[in-house]
């Protein structure tokens, strides 16, 4: 092997290895933001457990409803707009720490977020099937 070879094959590994460091700042950053959360909130909980925390959760699932796939900061803004107050030194990090705790979302890539599952839609009811039955069962009302 020739020494630019060496040198090559290193520069290689050195890029290599800082993606697999930032990944990993990244993920001890999300730790770290999500242990702030919990203990602003008092309570330890893996799951949805606390009021605060099931409120945010269902607004951010509210939102992923109607609109997906979303930003973590589009989704951060929505729930603002909501009148729902996120804490936290970064409010946009509290939202995807929520999002990521919740077996309900599932990452897309680059802080972007759906829904695991898509929702089970309501049937519509069937309004004429009932009609003439409601109406033989209908008092009439006395003027």
């Amino acid at each position: 092997m020739s020494r630019e070879s060496t040198i090559t094959d290193l520069r290689a590994q050195a890029r290599q290895l800082e993606a697999k460091k930032r990944d990993i700042d990244k993920q001890v950053e999300a730790v770290y933001t999500t242990l702030r959360v919990f203990e602003q909130n008092g309570e330890v909980h893996k799951s949805r457990g606390s009021s605060y925390a099931q409120e945010l959760t269902n607004a951010m699932y509210d939102i992923l409803v109607t609109e997906r796939p979303l930003h973590r900061s589009i989704i951060f803004e929505r729930v603002q707009d909501r009148g729902i107050h996120v804490g936290g030194q970064k409010p946009v990090n509290t939202i995807g720490t929520y999002l990521s705790i919740d077996e309900r979302f599932r990452n897309v890539g680059k802080g972007t977020w759906t829904l695991r599952v898509e929702p089970q839609a309501m049937p519509e009811p069937d309004i004429g099937a009932n009609a003439d039955e409601t109406a033989q069962h209908t008092e009439p009302i006395p003027h």
